[in-house]
């Protein structure tokens, strides 16, 4: 796989070698970026997690994505996520709270099923606007702690789990995120 810039090098490299599962990008994380798509289509320009997704998350199963405005969404593997029965249950949540609940609870599903025998699901989440989610401050507390925990807990970061946190600012996240010596602070 191709990772023409020094930072898709760098995160590629950390997640491959177990370094980190969780990388918080900041910095040009509103520019659009080339997408080439290997000569089928002629490339174009798209935004950061189109970019990523077309150079380093092609062996993820399921990529999900979250902002305040769309709520969560599947932005691809949508009958695999489907195979979690509490998906076929209910619909996405909107609410930040909710939603990232919701994947705390399908992450170690993931895991389970996997240290249970079961079929192995690699799952990639975007975070966008994270500052908006754990904003700095008292306010995202409980939020910050959840999402920390997706990079501490083993059972997900040895089962084939990326967390992708989009701020322009590392001063708008929250510091529990930012200072958090288990993700991986990457400049766009």
């Amino acid at each position: 796989m191709e990772n023409p810039t020094p930072w898709t090098r760098e995160l590629a490299a950390l997640y491959e070698s177990d370094a980190s599962s969780q990388f918080i990008l900041h910095g040009n994380v509103q520019d659009f970026f080339l997408i080439d798509e290997k000569g089928e289509q002629p490339a174009r320009l798209g935004s950061l997690t189109e970019f990523l997704d077309s150079r380093l998350l092609a062996p993820f199963d399921v990529v999900l994505s979250y902002d305040i405005g769309a709520g969560l969404r599947i932005e691809r593997g949508r009958e695999t996520f489907q195979q979690w029965p509490t998906a076929r249950e209910r619909t996405l949540p909107r609410d930040p709270a909710e939603a990232i609940s919701f994947l705390s609870h399908y992450f170690r599903f993931c895991s389970n099923l996997h240290s249970g025998g079961g079929r192995h699901i690699g799952v990639a989440f975007f975070l966008r606007e994270a500052h908006l989610v754990a904003p700095s401050g008292a306010g995202g507390t409980a939020t910050a702690l959840q999402i920390r925990d997706w990079a501490a807990d083993p059972r997900l970061t040895t089962h084939g789990l990326a967390t992708l946190l989009i701020t322009e600012n590392l001063s708008d996240l929250h510091p529990m995120l930012v200072q958090n010596p288990r993700a991986e602070r990457i400049q766009v």
